[in-house]
């Protein structure tokens, strides 16, 4: 189950490093690597080729934690007793993820409609994979 908890935190950082990969030139991962690279004070001028390092890494970032989701998952979904088990788990963890890291990096609000949004999700989907449980249930017997 852990391997498939896995999968949703690494689909979390796919897309949060997709997003710095977009962002503009003066956003924080680009203003470092460009003081890294080029040993230039934070400022909102960067030469090009830092910029274009910078988003080359996120995309490499990207595609890193994309692989790692799919090997988590899918190693998980080996170890769990059915496929809707790990995809419900994998959705749920990757949600709650997502609200974390979004708030934790880009400051993005948690308001309460988003925790009764964040509720009905989670009984859904375990409504669904408790239907799931029950329809294997009837065609053993």
């Amino acid at each position: 189950m852990l391997l498939v908890v896995l999968a949703g935190f690494w689909g979390t950082i796919a897309a949060s490093c997709a997003k710095f990969v977009i962002a503009t030139s003066n956003a924080f991962p680009h203003r470092f690597a460009c003081w890294i690279l080029t040993g230039t004070a934070l400022n909102d001028e960067c030469h090009g080729w830092a910029l274009s390092v910078s988003q080359w890494f996120w995309l490499f970032m990207v595609v890193a934690a994309n692989v790692l989701q799919w090997i988590s998952f899918m190693q998980g979904v080996h170890r769990c007793s059915s496929t809707s088990e790990a995809v419900v788990v994998c959705n749920c963890s990757g949600f709650f993820f997502t609200a974390a890291i979004g708030y934790a990096l880009f400051g993005e609000p948690l308001s309460l409609l988003w925790g009764l949004g964040a509720s009905v999700i989670v009984c859904g989907l375990a409504v669904l994979q408790k239907s799931g449980k029950t329809d294997e249930k009837t065609k053993v017997q």
